[in-house]
């Protein structure tokens, strides 16, 4: 449809395209004409596409060369930074050391430590149940599932009541079993283990015997001589 070059002079007194901005249509058909623009500029002695605004996508550094993305806030210059050399994600830092990296706050206090906030969108009281959050860990096992995405670990948090009661549940997979419970905090403070119910502070339930149990490193003496400070619920 058009183009738009920016042209310039080397020191070898030779012209160059230093920019072109360059507008087609990918879709001409009537009803459903689609237009497509792309920003192209030198890096580097070389011709690299920097923009393209696509129909369906907005894509930067379509040239895949190393051009960092960066995102100020108001008092932060590197609120959200791509690190391109080494395909990593910052927010808060622009040398993000993981696939993802948060770095908040200026000094010891709790002020702008770096929190992932994960809100569930709810229009009344959270039933007995939901889930309200969680993380689950995937991997692409060659060994079972044909290589395909399979989940063996997760955390959720599941409201436990109608009053905002609240527990958190760990799963995980033995071998190349699907994942299950091992563990939750409920809503109280207690743990619960091999089971999901209880009303001690902490209950463990299972198959124990002389190999497969619980080892104590150390025994506290409840001061008073009563109470249970650990239930162990055994199955046989």
């Amino acid at each position: 449809l058009g183009t738009i070059d920016f042209e310039g002079r080397n020191d070898n007194s030779q012209d160059f395209v230093a920019a072109r901005i360059f507008t087609f249509t990918p879709d001409v058909s009537d009803g459903s004409e689609d237009a497509q623009l792309q920003l192209s500029m030198m890096k580097g002695g070389s011709s690299h596409l920097a923009l393209e605004i696509k129909p369906d996508e907005f894509i930067i550094n379509n040239g895949s060369v190393d051009m960092d993305f960066r995102v100020e806030g108001n008092g932060d210059a590197n609120m959200f930074v791509v690190d391109a050399s080494a395909d990593k994600i910052g927010i808060g830092t622009n040398a993000p050391l993981d696939l993802v990296h948060l770095k908040g706050g200026s000094d010891n206090s709790s002020t702008g430590a770096p929190i992932i906030r994960l809100q569930k969108q709810s229009g009344g009281a959270v039933d007995d149940g939901q889930t309200i959050g969680g993380i689950s860990f995937y991997v692409n096992d060659d060994g079972v599932e044909s290589g395909s995405s399979y989940e063996r670990a997760k955390i959720i948090a599941e409201s436990q009541n109608t009053s905002s009661g609240t527990r958190l549940e760990f799963w995980t997979g033995n071998s190349n079993a699907d994942i299950a419970e091992r563990m939750r905090i409920i809503a109280d403070g207690s743990v619960l283990i091999g089971t999901t119910t209880g009303s001690e502070k902490l209950v463990v339930s299972g198959n124990f015997n002389a190999t497969t149990g619980i080892k104590s490193l150390g025994v506290y003496n409840n001061t008073t001589g009563t109470g249970a400070n650990l239930v162990v619920d055994s199955a046989g």
